[in-house]
């Protein structure tokens, strides 16, 4: 639709240069649930769209004590966040970083991560934001069944995105383990997806219909 095909044409324009690509900020949160309401936030990481690290630190919950179900996930466990601050402690710190920036790329950011991060506070006022994660959903092309006037399409995980878009994961192994690992993983896939949004635009779209994304 045209309003995708101008956000297309806008981003691109923030690829061509380095000093534009600092303008978007890739983030993503590592948390104690996925309660969208109840969620605190364990680790927070920010890349810019150079691939450079702006910001990445842990932080200890004020509320939530044990996260059993989320450190199997993330392997953030109560001892590792003990004698770190809060993220409220930090959120000065990463409302600066936002501003400067134009373009806010998450993975299931939409319904996840800006929530939360709104939750403590942080605004993303006239912010562009580009979900990695719904872009490829629908270039992924795997339809919900349902009874909904729109198409559905189901997400994917991140690691399924990455494999499918062609992320390196053997010739950087070594990292896997690393805080900033999944936010590389959307910064390429973010790339990657754009790359493939201007062929289709050129080209037509395999998903031009009236369609929308659902998590399951």
């Amino acid at each position: 639709n045209r309003k995708e095909v101008a956000m297309c044409a806008t981003l691109l324009k923030y690829t061509a240069t380095s000093k534009m690509r600092s303008k978007i900020l890739c983030i993503d949160l590592e948390t104690t649930s996925c309660k969208v309401g109840t969620a605190e936030i364990l680790r927070c990481s920010i890349l810019d769209g150079n691939g450079k690290s702006l910001f990445c630190e842990c932080f200890k919950p004020i509320d939530t004590v044990k996260w059993s179900d989320a450190e199997k996930a993330n392997g953030i466990s109560p001892e590792q966040v003990a004698s770190c601050v809060s993220f409220l402690a930090e959120s000065e710190k990463v409302q600066r970083i936002i501003d400067k920036g134009d373009i806010i790329v998450t993975y299931c950011g939409t319904r996840f991560d800006i929530p939360i991060l709104e939750n403590y506070g942080i605004s993303f006022a006239n912010k562009m934001h580009y979900d990695v994660a719904e872009h490829f959903a629908r270039y992924n092309g795997e339809i919900l069944e349902g009874n909904d006037v729109r198409i559905r399409y189901r997400y994917k995980k991140l690691d399924y995105c990455g494999q499918k878009l062609g992320f390196p994961y053997e010739k950087l192994a070594e990292l896997q383990n690393n805080a900033l690992f999944s936010t590389e993983i959307t910064l390429y896939c973010f790339y990657r997806m754009l790359a493939i949004e201007q062929g289709n635009k050129k080209g037509g779209s395999k998903h031009e219909h009236d369609s929308c994304v659902c998590y399951c």
